[in-house]
Parts: C-alpha cells; sequence; structure tokens
C-alpha cells in the first residue's frame, strides 16, 4: 500500500508541475529565459528534496513531496574562490534579483566575479544542449567538478537535461537567441522552434518521472521496501529502529502453552531460552537494498522473510530440568557388592525410571521464534532405562567370586602360606560410578601386605658375637658365639605374580626364597696382664674384684692393682652375696639400712657411711660395728673398714664393674 501510494502521489506531482511550469509558461526551449530556468530547476529540487550533499556544498533540509508554493531553505555555504557549483532553486517564484541576494554569508555561494542572471543563463543553455554527461565540465566559465555519484542532488539534472556545454559558448549563444528566436549548438546545428517544443515537453517530462525515481529511491534507501514483512509483521517503509521496535514487540506477545503431567503453564519466548536475532533479521530484511532492481522489484511483489531465531541453550536446559523435577523419577543402576559372609559377590538388581520427553519443547521454541506465532506443546513421559543393567552386573559379580575361588599360596621349604577367601574377597576392587561398572580387579597394595606379613614370619635376625682378644688382636676367648640371621629375598615378584594370577581368575602358588644375613663380633682388647682376672678389662678401665672364696676387695686400672687386695666381710651363706658382673649405679654418703634376717626378722642400721650399691640391696659400704674382717656374715652386701669405703666412693664413678666371683 505505501508503494502505491507514493508512486500515485508521484504521478500527481508530475503531470501538475509539467502542466503549470512547462506547458503553461514554456513558448519555446529556445526561449527559456531566467525565470523559466528558476521554474525548471525548482521542479528538480522537488525531486530531489530528501537528500544531502554535503560535500559539494548543497544540503536541502525540508521534504517537497507535493508542489508547494513555501520557499524551502538552502544552506551549507558554498566555498568561495573561483569554484562554481550547480545552483539548486527550490522556489519557483525565485527572481533574478531575489537570487542576486544569495551571496557569500547567505544561503547560497556563487562563484567570484559571476551574477545570478549568469547561472540562469547557463541553466537554460544546459536544458538546451544534446551533449552526454562528462565528468569535467564548465559552468559560467568556472572548473566545477561533480563525481557521478548516487546519492548527488544533481544526479537527475545530469541524466535528463545532459549538461555539458562550455561557458563561452553560451554567452555567445543567449545573445543570438534572443535576437532571432532561435539558438544554436555548440557544434554549430540550428534547431527550430517547433522542434524545441516538442524536445521541451520530453525534458520536462523526463525530469518529473526521473526525479520521481529518485524520490522513491531515496526514501527507501535507509528503509524496508514496500511489500516487505518478516514473519508476518508488515515494515514497509520502516527504518531499521523501527523494525527493531516492532519484532522485538511482536516478540514480547508470543507465547507457547507447555502441558506436563503436573499442568499446563504459558511461557514467553525469554522462559523458553529463545529469541529473536536482531541483527541478523535485519540485516535479511535490508538485504535487497543493496541492489537497485530490487526497487522496481518492491513496486509489484510482495516480500516476506523469517525472523532468525536466537537461542540460549542453558536457558532451555534449567527449564527442562525445572519441568521434569516433578514427574522425573531416576532410574536405579544394578550394583555389585560384597554378601554378608564377606565370601562372595552378590547383585542388586537395577530398576527403570522415568522421564519426559523435551524433545518437541525446544521445536516448539524455534518455530515460535521463527515464525512470532504462540503455540502449545505437551510433554510426555517416557521410560528411562537404568545405564547398568542386572545382566551386566550378574557377569561383574561373576567374574568377582572366580577371583574368590582361585587359590593364592606361597610355599616356603616345609612351611606353607594360603590365602583365605575372606582374604581374597577384600582383595577383590569392583569400579562403581554413575553410569558404569567396570572389570573386577586385585588390589595389588592388600595382596603385597599380606606376602609382607607371611615374609616377615620367616626372618631370623642375625646374633652378634662376643670375643676378647689380647693387645697383638690374638684370640683369648669367645664369651658369645656369633650366629647368622636369614630374610626372603623376593617378597615383591611374589607380590606380583599372585596379583595378576588372581585377576585373571587362575589359582598360583609362588615361592619364597631366602638369604643369609650375615653375624656381627663385639670384641674386646685385654689389657696387658688382665688376661687371667675375673674381669677381661680394657687399657685405663677402672673395676672392683670382690673375691668370695679369699674375703678379699681389690681395685684395678686395666690390668694394675691399685688398691688392695683387703679384707673384707661378704654375705653370710644363709644371706649370700650374688656372684656376677654388675656396675655401680647408685652412691650415698650416709643413710639407715634395713632389711630381714635369715629368720624374716627386721633390722635396721643407722648411719652406714659411703655407700656405693653394685646389685640391688647390695652395696660397698664402711661397716663401724666390726673389729674383725676376712669371713662370711653380711646380708649380703660388702662390709668394708670406713677409710677403704670412702676410698671407692670417691674412686669409682657411677658404672663402674664390679665383679663378684669365687
Amino acid at each position: 500500500m505505501i508503494s502505491r501510494f507514493n508512486f500515485r502521489s508521484f504521478l500527481a506531482l508530475a503531470l501538475s508541475w509539467f502542466r503549470k511550469a512547462a506547458w503553461d509558461k514554456v513558448a519555446g526551449v529556445g526561449s527559456l529565459d531566467e525565470e523559466k530556468s528558476a521554474s525548471l530547476v525548482s521542479a528538480l529540487a522537488i525531486c530531489h528534496a530528501r537528500q544531502e550533499e554535503g560535500q559539494h556544498g548543497v544540503v536541502i533540509s525540508r521534504a517537497c513531496r507535493e508542489p508547494s508554493d513555501q520557499p524551502t531553505s538552502v544552506s551549507a555555504p558554498l566555498p568561495a574562490a573561483r569554484t562554481a557549483y550547480p545552483i539548486v532553486v527550490v522556489r519557483a517564484d525565485l527572481t533574478p534579483a531575489m537570487l542576486d541576494e544569495t551571496r557569500p554569508g547567505g544561503t547560497l555561494s556563487l562563484g567570484r566575479g559571476e551574477s545570478a542572471q549568469d547561472h540562469h543563463a547557463g541553466l537554460a543553455a544546459a536544458a538546451r544542449t544534446r551533449h552526454g554527461w562528462r565528468r569535467e565540465r564548465r559552468v559560467i566559465g568556472h572548473d566545477a567538478t561533480v563525481p557521478p555519484r548516487s546519492d548527488n542532488p544533481n544526479l537527475m539534472l545530469r541524466r535528463a537535461a545532459r549538461v555539458g556545454a562550455h561557458s563561452e559558448a553560451l554567452r555567445h549563444n543567449r545573445k543570438a537567441d534572443a535576437r532571432e528566436g532561435r539558438r544554436t549548438t555548440p557544434r554549430g546545428r540550428t534547431v527550430k522552434r517547433r522542434t524545441k517544443v516538442a524536445s521541451g515537453g520530453a525534458l520536462v517530462a523526463g525530469l518529473a518521472l526521473g526525479g520521481g525515481a529518485t524520490a522513491y529511491g531515496a526514501y527507501y534507501q535507509d528503509r524496508a521496501l514496500p511489500g516487505s514483512s518478516i514473519s508476518g509483521v508488515d515494515v514497509s517503509g520502516m527504518t531499521r529502529a523501527q523494525v527493531a521496535a516492532a519484532l522485538q514487540e511482536r516478540a514480547d506477545q508470543v507465547a507457547v502453552a507447555v502441558t506436563t503431567p503436573t499442568g499446563t503453564q504459558d511461557l514467553s519466548l525469554a522462559d523458553l531460552g529463545a529469541g529473536i536475532d536482531i541483527d541478523a533479521t535485519l540485516a535479511r530484511t535490508f538485504a535487497p537494498n543493496q541492489d537497485w532492481s530490487s526497487y522496481a522489484k518492491a513496486l509489484i511483489e510482495q516480500r516476506a522473510v523469517s525472523a532468525v531465531p536466537a537461542a540460549d541453550e542453558a536457558a532451555l536446559a534449567k527449564l527442562v530440568a525445572s519441568l521434569s523435577a516433578a514427574s522425573e523419577e531416576p532410574a536405579r543402576d544394578a550394583s555389585v557388592r560384597l554378601a554378608s559372609d564377606k565370601k562372595s559377590f552378590t547383585v542388586g538388581p537395577a530398576k527403570a525410571g522415568q522421564s519426559l520427553d523435551t524433545t518437541a519443547l525446544s521445536e516448539a521454541a524455534a518455530t515460535a521464534a521463527r515464525t512470532l506465532t504462540s503455540s502449545q506443546v505437551t510433554l510426555a513421559p517416557v521410560a528411562k532405562p537404568a545405564t547398568v543393567t542386572t545382566e551386566q552386573a550378574e557377569q561383574v559379580a561373576a567374574q568377582a567370586n572366580d577371583i574368590v575361588k582361585a587359590a593364592a599360596k606361597i610355599s616356603a621349604g616345609t612351611k606353607t602360606f594360603a590365602a583365605t577367601t575372606e582374604q581374597k574377597a577384600s582383595w577383590v576392587d569392583i569400579p562403581q560410578a554413575t553410569g558404569e561398572l567396570g572389570t573386577p580387579t586385585v588390589d595389588a597394595s592388600a595382596v603385597t601386605a599380606w606376602v609382607t606379613e607371611a615374609a616377615s614370619s620367616l626372618k631370623v635376625a642375625p646374633r652378634a658375637g662376643m670375643r676378647y682378644l689380647d693387645q697383638s688382636g690374638k684370640l683369648l676367648r669367645v664369651v658369645t658365639p656369633a650366629a647368622d640371621g636369614a630374610e626372603v629375598s623376593n617378597a615383591s615378584a611374589v607380590a606380583k605374580a599372585l596379583a595378576a594370577s588372581l585377576s585373571s581368575g587362575r589359582s598360583k602358588t609362588a615361592e619364597f626364597q631366602t638369604k643369609a644375613v650375615a653375624a656381627t663380633w663385639n670384641e674386646r682388647r685385654i689389657a696387658r696382664g688382665a688376661e687371667r682376672l675375673a674381669y677381661p678389662a680394657v687399657d685405663g678401665e677402672k673395676w672392683v674384684d670382690v673375691n668370695l672364696a679369699s674375703h678379699t676387695m681389690t681395685a684395678y686400672v686395666g690390668g694394675q692393682v691399685v688398691l688392695g687386695p683387703i679384707k673384707m666381710v661378704n654375705g653370710a651363706p644363709a644371706t649370700p652375696t650374688d656372684i656376677g658382673t654388675f656396675h655401680i649405679y647408685w652412691k650415698n654418703p650416709m643413710m639407715t639400712m634395713r632389711g630381714q634376717n635369715a629368720d624374716g626378722t627386721d633390722y635396721e642400721t643407722p648411719n652406714v657411711p659411703w655407700s656405693s650399691f653394685f646389685n640391688g640391696g647390695e652395696a660397698l659400704h664402711g661397716a663401724y660395728w666390726r673389729e674383725t674382717w676376712g669371713y662370711a656374715a653380711s646380708h649380703g652386701c660388702v662390709n668394708l673398714p670406713i677409710p677403704t669405703a670412702k676410698w671407692i666412693y670417691d674412686w669409682a664413678p657411677i658404672g663402674t664393674p664390679v665383679v663378684t666371683h669365687n
């Protein structure tokens, strides 16, 4: 409707102007004067009323879609100096005197030294010439270059009037025309008045029709062509912004009624994660504007395009999850677990669930966005089988039980180690995750731990020996013999072999291999002179010899005597002094001793001086209550004269060996 209205309006405009401005005023093309040339230019201006040409100094700021006697402003001053531009006048009654008033600083800038009459003469001559348009032309003696661009407001003047005469010829022929009533072209041809009248009519009609096409093209250059629609939305004549707004308004009205087992709800395109790709839709709609043939087709053809849908997969997935929550029942996968007796594996059966079939929802959302039409869709529940079936779980359980049934043994000489059923079942590992049931394997670390424990039971630690050597290194005697040990040397290999066999359900008997662990010796190099003494002292070592047979005490350093032998009183036969090698562990300069007699009665002896304890309650100490020495009569202690007891107390540090013997 828009295209037909504009075309009819343009025809009415062209015919009205043609009758008024041409036939009523033009007696002959050759007699065009300044006033008529202004009318001619006015007609061109009407057709170019919506176009701008800032580059060439001419801007017509108000639309002139219908004939009007009201003046229209002309703005954008032209450059000064010697460049003259084509004059565009938008007022049919403009006179030369009025045009003369438009000087630099006004709305139109003329070439230096030229008058308004000269410009009118140039335009009139331009209407007379038959020469084709040349890119480089001269107007009233000044150079003016106008690139042949489709957006140039003088395009129709160039194409309809074929302007191009030289300014000098224009001036000469203007005088001859006024004198003889004829015109002479730049090439010297004479055209008679009748021919001029016909040419003038064709010229004016061409100008009118060509100008209408230019106005039509200019108007729809940035608007949707006539007959354009997007998914049923008429967008003819709309700008891009208007089309985008109309599409968004229509999209906001679209809804899809979604029915699930829990009810029905109306959801917008945004709720469905759908919408319109505005930029892509605009590109599709305005694509014909780049092809001038589409402007002609738009007058007789309708062009319907579909909106380009846009999808938000995350929003749609969130909606599906929300709709499914109330009616969806998760499926339960089959599982394999250890039986209560810990000796075999059993199966937990699978259970099917249900979910919503949401395929139709995404299709409905896309269709609604593409057609901008509301619709409805029903989402029905569908069975949802378990990912892991009972049959699959039974196969895995059978593999696990084969592992448990396989024998795992280790031989070690006359001894054999065999893994129990419970142990083998605890070694089985079955990978289980959501939707997945793996093949049973054997936990190698658990098998290794069992093998290591068995190997440890066979380990024999070596026993270190003790032997005495003289100062030259010669063996004097072996105090304690040394004994080598033994340990398993292939425990890691045995564990690996057992784990591999069990994983495949095969029995395996591995064999331990052992190796000897050499014993070590502890050696003492006896001091010279101590080789035959009761204690194998080394050089410089302090020690105390207590001879129970001779009832004497002797202090040594290595093999040398430093005190004694001194008579003493050792334990009575009923309370004897223990025999052995001991070490002083505690000292007390003055104390009260308490204990029991051989008959079980208690005794208490106060103020006992210089006690050096070496074996439990047995000590070397002074005995102020004795006057004679060299016999056995004490409770087990070694009684000494007080001066001797003090010397030992001061000389022997904690740890000094005390050897009692017979």
